[in-house]
């Protein structure tokens, strides 16, 4: 009994082992379903964290890219705002410049009027209750300077006062005169090639000379000493320009499509203005502000000489190339430009319209011309027959003609409260009349 007894225990023992056993087995397999969950979810997870960083990378490049094209715009919206203020800033000097320049030649048109119909004063001494008109025009040959270059004689002018005549031609030499005697009075050594303009300071103190040579040169009127060589252009230069007033700074004009404006004291270029076509002739006006250029395409630009920005442009004024620019030397109210076209245009500087077109059936044009004192005649030589031609500027007509030159008229000079000119030929022949 004992034994059955001890055999029941036994038995039910591992009748429990075995229910326990199937109850862990129960348990074991669904530990290892809800493993397998688990572990799916955790790739799951893995997964979505990978596409989450992805995504995020994706957002930090975007962020990134759009970061850098903000500092973009913000830099090109920085460089437009300060272009618009440069661009304002220079349509406020333009419009200044223009509103300076209306006004002026306005105010020397006025007073060239009232110096036309009251007393003059003269540069030497007082010309009492003489009219402009009362100075006329030359009528005979005063002094035939025959010979008094080596060549051709392309500039001529007479100083500011009127007591000195300078020349300069093709043999390198700038000569000074008394026009009144017509005997020279000093010679001006120093240019290594043909002279090809002249003007006196405003001063009368120097002469400046341009030349074939691309330089300027610079001579003491008493020492006759070379002060300045003035280089920087790199061809010809074929004129030069005062202000009326101003005698530390001049313009000139060249082959190498600029215009310069020189410091005179100092003796170098301080502003170069590229002018797009040949340069034959520069101006200043009277008060200094303004650059009148001829050129090569027949057009006349107008300058600002402060700035250098070009104000205005006569396009094609002329059919042929523009040898030559002037201005009014009182009133500043007229340019007169000489084209081979043969051709001399009168144009008001206040409509900027061309009031005069000077020919005649025999003129051959190509010479540098000459303006009156009181604007109402235009002289200017003919390259072909010798003949000196004078306009009035109100009818356009020619008014007279001076006939003693042997071969083409180069330049003619008015000299200042005077009927006294000077002409120069081909030959370097030099006529000064009366």
């Amino acid at each position: 009994a004992a034994k059955v007894s001890e055999i029941t225990v036994l038995r039910e023992e591992h009748d429990k082992s075995v229910t326990d056993n199937e109850k862990l087995r129960l348990t074991i397999g669904e530990l290892g379903e809800r493993n397998k969950e688990l572990l799916q979810q955790v790739e799951d997870e893995r997964n979505a964290g990978r596409v989450l960083h992805v995504e995020l990378d994706t957002l930090a490049e975007e962020k990134n890219a759009l970061q850098e094209e903000k500092e973009r715009v913000q830099v090109e919206n920085r460089k437009l705002i300060d272009l618009l203020l440069e661009m304002k800033e220079k349509e406020a000097e333009r419009m200044n410049a223009a509103n300076d320049y209306y006004d002026n030649v306005v105010v020397n048109a006025n007073l060239h009027a009232q110096k036309a119909s009251s007393s003059w004063k003269d540069l030497d001494g007082e010309w009492e209750g003489l009219n402009c008109n009362d100075f006329g025009r030359p009528k005979s040959v005063k002094h035939i300077l025959q010979s008094a270059h080596e060549g051709m004689v392309h500039t001529a002018c007479f100083s500011n006062k009127g007591a000195y005549m300078a020349t300069g031609g093709a043999d390198q030499v700038i000569k000074l005169w008394d026009p009144k005697k017509g005997s020279c009075t000093s010679t001006l050594r120093g240019a290594l090639g043909s002279v090809l303009d002249v003007k006196f300071t405003p001063d009368d103190k120097h002469v400046v000379a341009a030349g074939a040579d691309g330089a300027l040169r610079m001579w003491g009127v008493d020492s006759g000493r070379t002060k300045h060589t003035l280089t920087g252009h790199k061809d010809k230069v074929h004129a030069v320009s005062f202000g009326s007033s101003d005698s530390k700074k001049c313009v000139s004009g060249g082959q190498d499509r600029t215009i310069r404006i020189w410091d005179l004291t100092k003796g170098y270029c301080i502003q170069t203005i590229a002018c797009g076509s040949t340069c034959f002739g520069v101006a200043q006006s009277q008060n200094g502000s303004f650059i009148y250029s001829g050129h090569f395409d027949g057009s006349v630009r107008i300058w600002d000489f402060r700035t250098g920005s070009l104000e205005k442009q006569l396009t094609q004024l002329h059919t042929g190339q523009i040898s030559s620019v002037i201005t009014s030397p009182i009133s500043d109210r007229y340019l007169v430009t000489a084209s081979k076209d043969n051709t001399l245009k009168v144009v008001d500087l206040v409509n900027f319209e061309t009031v005069q077109v000077l020919e005649s059936s025999g003129f051959r044009g190509g010479g540098v011309p000459c303006i009156s004192p009181d604007d109402s005649t235009v002289a200017c030589g003919s390259s072909v027959d010798g003949c000196v031609y004078m306009w009035d500027t109100k009818t356009g007509s020619v008014d007279g003609e001076l006939k003693k030159h042997k071969s083409g008229v180069l330049a003619c000079a008015w000299a200042p409260a005077s009927s006294m000119i000077v002409t120069t030929d081909q030959k370097g022949d030099v006529l000064v009349w009366d």
